[in-house]
């Protein structure tokens, strides 16, 4: 027969395979041991990096001597962030490898949680991983409050635009989100912008207060990725508040101009734009993806750029003017949700700028049907116009060719997609005297 003891033990030991298996957190069942970390780089009132050693398929509760409003976790290379979490008071975090960490990094590094209070402690459940883990800490509470009321105050003095021309949309300067905070190391390269990179931050879908995830984005960049700022030249919040990125410390300078750190180590001749949220897992708030066409106009039409063409970049081929993340490397960034919007959102780009930058046109100027399609589509005209060609692009910017032949019958055009990859496309028409445009999704 068992003993007490040893039957504790036994059900201990079910409970944690269980764990393994299934991902969930029995919290009444923790048999958690304090884990003791010593700092290895850092020593700041804002950051500091820790480091500790620990036993696979083990609970540990870790009180560093620092209070943090962001936390992540470096693993060795070799290791998996594959059923390991994080526990914060009453909320379980499931950790997972950062997008934009450089490939060439000898670890990898979790994606960055961020709290919306300092937080004192955690508990840590490392999975499969035995050995050196780090934990970054971030504090961004300096300076957060104030930054939140000259927030506050400039958006209560904005006033509409009632221009109709291609502005800048109103922004958020670092100047304002930044405050309190340590200024940046002011080493820039200036590029000539052809492509806008979309990411989404792969944080959280509910935190509203957006000042305090800019700046835990901030903090992570420059204290823990070494980086001379912010790696994005603007990020936009699910509210649609476009918030300023990596600047020109020069007002000379053209802040768009300044070449950022976020695709694919091959940034050059790109502008970074981030979503803030977690696109895998959640649609983009119409707020946020207004502001994205909004800035993407703007600056496309700043620089005579067609946001439906592509073109030859170090980091692709035939990289779209318009692309996300994804299609310079191996990463699920801007998340499928909002990747599969690019295609709406190049159509979109390119009616607000025909329309002066003003209200946005209705883009529906011809019939199609079924819409969604699969396999095959009937395209309506006016009788006296003939398609001279018929073409569909995806959403990385790739041109289709396909078969067409008219139907008496239906008084229509079929066109065949059987073959394609489902997502969403743009369908073009040509022929003498007209050019149609519209997107669709095909399954």
């Amino acid at each position: 027969m068992l003993s007490f003891v040893s039957y504790k033990k036994l059900c201990c030991a079910i409970l944690q395979i269980l764990c393994l298996c299934t991902g969930a957190l029995p919290l009444s069942a923790q048999n958690t041991e304090p884990l003791f970390s010593r700092q290895i780089s850092g020593n700041k009132p804002y950051y500091s990096k820790e480091q500790v050693n620990i036993v696979s398929a083990s609970f540990y509760t870790v009180k560093p001597a620092f209070n943090f409003t962001a936390l992540s976790v470096e693993i060795d290379r070799s290791a998996s962030f594959e059923g390991v979490y994080v526990v914060i008071g009453q909320d379980t975090f499931l950790l997972r490898a950062d997008e934009h960490q450089a490939e060439e990094q000898r670890h990898q590094q979790s994606v960055l949680l961020i709290f919306d209070q300092p937080q004192a402690s955690f508990t840590f459940y490392p999975a499969t991983i035995h050995g050196e883990v780090s934990f970054s800490l971030i504090n961004a509470e300096s300076g957060r409050e104030k930054a939140n009321q000259r927030m506050q105050q400039l958006q209560k003095k904005a006033a509409p635009d009632q221009s109709t021309s291609c502005q800048l949309p109103e922004i958020l300067h670092t100047s304002v989100w930044r405050t309190g905070l340590p200024q940046p190391s002011y080493s820039r390269t200036e590029t000539n912008v052809r492509h806008v990179i979309v990411h989404h931050s792969a944080g959280s879908n509910t935190d509203t207060d957006y000042v305090n995830v800019v700046r835990n984005i901030y903090l992570f960049h420059t204290q823990v990725n070494g980086w001379s700022d912010i790696g994005y030249n603007y990020l936009i919040a699910q509210d649609g508040t476009i918030f300023q990125g990596r600047s020109f410390s020069n007002d000379q300078l053209d802040n768009d101009e300044v070449q950022g750190a976020h695709f694919c180590g091959k940034n050059s001749e790109t502008m970074g734009i981030c979503i803030l949220g977690n696109y895998n897992t959640a649609v983009p708030t119409d707020t946020s993806v207004a502001s994205l066409i909004k800035l993407t106009s703007w600056k496309l039409d700043k620089e005579s750029l067609d946001p439906l063409a592509s073109s030859s970049h170090p980091a692709n081929s035939n990289l779209g003017v318009i692309a996300g993340h994804r299609n310079g490397c191996a990463t699920e960034c801007p998340g499928e949700n909002l990747y599969v919007m690019l295609g709406d959102i190049r159509l979109e780009v390119e009616a607000y700028i025909a329309s002066g930058c003003g209200e946005e046109e209705e883009l529906q100027v011809f019939n199609v049907y079924p819409v969604p399609t699969a396999g095959r589509m009937n395209i309506s005209l006016p009788s006296e116009q003939i398609p001279e060609a018929i073409w569909l692009t995806d959403a990385t910017g790739k041109k289709f060719s396909v078969h067409a032949y008219q139907d008496k019958e239906e008084k229509s055009w079929v066109v065949e997609t059987a073959g394609l990859a489902a997502g969403m496309y743009i369908l073009e028409v040509n022929g003498e005297g007209f050019e149609e445009k519209r997107k669709l999704l095909i399954h």
